[in-house]
């Protein structure tokens, strides 16, 4: 059975967005080859969660960036309170980006651990997990439109990610590591799907993005660059989104307690 895809098209999102300069972006000299964070890939398997998939792993994002911790958010608590804000809540059908980010920031995202990924739908969201989501809220009260390439370009290599919300086609799912126009427009049309632009690469000369997919050993390992070419066919599609995702409040770094000195230690 294939992976799951979920994302909901939303038709008011235009209204919300705001455009970012080209001139965010870092002098070139200043932008190495290659950065992308070591975050952990996940598997939305058959459900409908890509959305909550992406949101999570974009908190993921902004605390590495902050902390340089890598810290596990709930896919699963990112997801269901997307859908109850959206109105898409009560079955796996998916949701919409703009309840996602409007998720976010009301409610904040709780660490994997206190709401693990079910691998099936299950509404139930302990009292717990809003208590601890209500400390990592997204600061997301704009909401940055990216879908020109210069500007995903100035946004990315400052160190913050996107979340893309892009047509699927059977042929993405061969995906080596590289999603050219071929690979991203062949095949059959299964629907929309949303992902993470979690860092960037060098393909042929040219510094282009890294997305992040939540169907598990995809591309490579987990990852794949996107060409412009694609990038562009994706800009003639009116339900095609890019949004600039903002610092959460992070997750503080775990201290060392170095009162005692345990087996291993340097003294």
């Amino acid at each position: 059975m294939a992976d799951g895809l979920g994302l909901i098209i939303d038709d008011t999102l235009d209204a919300t967005l705001t455009a970012v300069p080209v001139a965010f972006a870092a002098p070139p000299a200043d932008v190495p080859p290659r950065w992308v964070p070591p975050l952990v890939v996940e598997n939305q398997q058959q459900t409908s969660s890509c959305a909550g998939h992406a949101e999570a792993l974009a908190c993921s994002h902004a605390n590495y960036v902050e902390t340089g911790e890598v810290i596990r958010f709930s896919r699963w608590f990112a997801y269901i309170t997307a859908q109850k804000i959206g109105g898409f809540f009560g079955r796996d059908g998916g949701t919409s980006i703009t309840s996602t980010l409007q998720a976010a920031t009301t409610n904040g995202c709780c660490l994997e651990a206190t709401l693990p990924f079910p691998g099936r739908y299950d509404t139930a969201i302990s009292a717990k997990a809003y208590d601890e989501a209500s400390r990592h809220k997204h600061h997301g009260e704009m909401r940055f439109d990216l879908r020109a390439f210069e500007a995903l370009m100035a946004w990315i290599t400052d160190r913050r990610c996107c979340i893309i919300g892009t047509r699927w086609y059977d042929g993405q799912s061969q995906c080596t590591g590289i999603e050219s126009k071929r690979v991203g427009t062949s095949g059959q049309f299964r629907g929309y799907h949303a992902r993470l632009i979690s860092g960037w690469d060098t393909h042929d000369g040219e510094i282009v993005p890294v997305v992040q997919n939540s169907h598990g050993n995809w591309g490579n390992h987990g990852r794949a660059m996107i060409l412009r070419e694609l990038w562009d066919t994706w800009r003639c599609d009116a339900n095609f989104f890019a949004l600039g995702f903002n610092e959460i409040d992070e997750v503080e770094p775990a201290r060392r307690d170095w009162s005692t000195v345990g087996p291993g230690d340097c003294v």
